[in-house]
């Protein structure tokens, strides 16, 4: 599952040559994803669920182009599972592999060797996937949950296994853009948007009060920090710049501490 060509264990990090440009990457049960800044998808790895996502039930040593993906901003499986998931630029979701528990969500248990769509969930803003289940973000500040419930992981108040969405209950579904509502002082609302954006995001405060010592600071994805404002109006515009398309990290500081970090999109 190191991708280098070979099933020859590593005790040093080894430089997968084949990929360039990588923007994420996740690791899943002895198999791994990348996405490229060109949208795509690529997997390598053990793939007897499927979860390559090429079709086959093929382990390849190297990176493979997961077929039928293009436009994704974001990828998730975790290290015990054997599904994944995508975030597409148009707020869907795509998922392949294992399906024991309806992780998919696509209501069946059926196992998926190549990515299909979740038709029902619409306006997706963030995917995570668990061990056997899976949760999303809607735009609207709902969370979504899907998948194996034996511990109550859904949410939903029983410990039946779903394997189609399902609304998640209770005081969480406060979620907007990536940052809780309850962020600034006196539980002052924050949000961000558009997100993804092309050309130029904005910052909306709900209440001058907590403007005081704020700014944010955007980050690419190797930690190196590209922009930074001071925060002094309830609307402020975060210009791209020459920045170019991939996945930044903004960071909302207050009296010198980070609280809150947000994921933005840019795309061309």
């Amino acid at each position: 599952m190191l991708g280098n060509g070979n099933l020859t264990w590593k005790s040093i990090p080894t430089k997968i040559n084949s990929l360039t440009g990588i923007n994420a990457i996740a690791a899943g049960q002895f198999y791994s994803l990348a996405l490229k800044n060109d949208g795509t998808v690529w997997a390598w790895g053990s793939n007897s669920d499927g979860q390559l996502g090429d079709g086959s039930t093929n382990e390849p040593a190297s990176p493979i182009q997961v077929i039928g993906l293009t436009g994704i901003i974001a990828i998730s499986t975790l290290a015990n599972a054997r599904h994944s998931l995508a975030l597409k630029n148009d707020g869907s979701i795509w998922a392949w592999g294992s399906n024991n528990s309806g992780q998919l969500g696509d209501s069946t248990i059926i196992e998926r060797d190549i990515p299909i769509k979740l038709s029902r969930l619409t306006g997706i803003i963030a995917i995570t996937a668990g061990n056997e289940h899976s949760l999303a973000v809607k735009n609207d500040g709902t969370i979504w949950a899907w998948g194996n419930n034996g511990s109550g992981q859904l949410g939903i108040g029983t410990k039946v296994f779903n394997n189609s969405p399902v609304k998640v209950n209770g005081p969480c579904a406060i979620v907007k853009s990536g940052i809780p509502v309850t962020t600034l002082k006196n539980n002052i609302p924050v949000r961000i948007y558009p997100n993804p954006f092309i050309s130029k995001a904005t910052l909306e405060i709900n209440g001058d009060a907590a403007l005081q010592n704020l700014e944010i600071k955007i980050y690419d994805i190797l930690g190196a920090e590209v922009l930074g404002l001071k925060i002094t109006a309830s609307s402020t515009t975060i210009p791209r710049g020459d920045l170019p398309s991939g996945i930044y990290f903004l960071r909302l500081i207050q009296d010198a501490k980070v609280i809150a970090t947000e994921k933005l999109v840019i795309e061309d």
